[in-house]
Parts: C-alpha cells; structure tokens; sequence
C-alpha cells in the first residue's frame, strides 16, 4: 500500500500536488513524502531491513494524520490503522533494533 500510494506523489499527479499546496510546505515536501514511502514499504518487504522501514512509515502517517486533522479534506481514518500496523511490526523487530543500536 505504502508504494502504492507513494506513485501520484512521485509523478506529479494533479490531486496529489494540490494537497500539498494546501499544506503550504511546497512540493518538495511531496517528493520526500513519496520518496520515504517507497523507500519503507520496499524496506518492510526485506526482513532485515523491516523495523526500519516501519519506524519511517510511523513518522510519515503520524504526519498524514495531523494533516488530515488539521488542513486537508477527507478522512484520515486510513493513516492511524497503516500507523498501527507498521508499530505492530516494529514492535514485533524491536530485538533487531536493540541488537543495532546497543552495539554503539
């Protein structure tokens, strides 16, 4: 879903750049909403690579769901169950992160 989603954003779809004109960040923003939802629903794909993928997909639909609260149109009723499912996985790989990072 997360890659699925990321693709009018990568390719300049009209709806997807007059959301992000509404938010008021620029397009550029698009570009890197996009960007890191490819990149982390490609990353869930991969096991080693799942929790981090997980933890960037958790920023970006805390911020889908603030911007659906606060400026966009629509429901945001999507954004907090693909959260919830991506901290179940990172929850899940949380061994494989404390692995990393408790080797620093």
């Amino acid at each position: 879903m997360f890659v699925f989603a990321s693709v009018p954003k990568l390719t300049s779809d009209p709806a997807a750049i007059q959301g992000f004109e509404l938010l008021g960040l620029g397009q550029w923003f698009r570009y890197l909403t996009g960007t890191l939802e490819a990149l982390g629903g490609i990353a869930l794909l991969i096991p080693p690579a799942a929790p981090f993928g997980a933890l960037v997909l958790v920023c970006v639909m805390v911020g889908a769901i603030l911007s659906h609260l606060l400026v966009l149109p629509g429901s945001p009723l999507p954004a907090p169950v693909f959260l919830l499912l991506c901290l179940f996985i990172a929850w899940g790989r949380r061994a494989r992160l404390q692995a990393l990072f408790s080797r620093r």
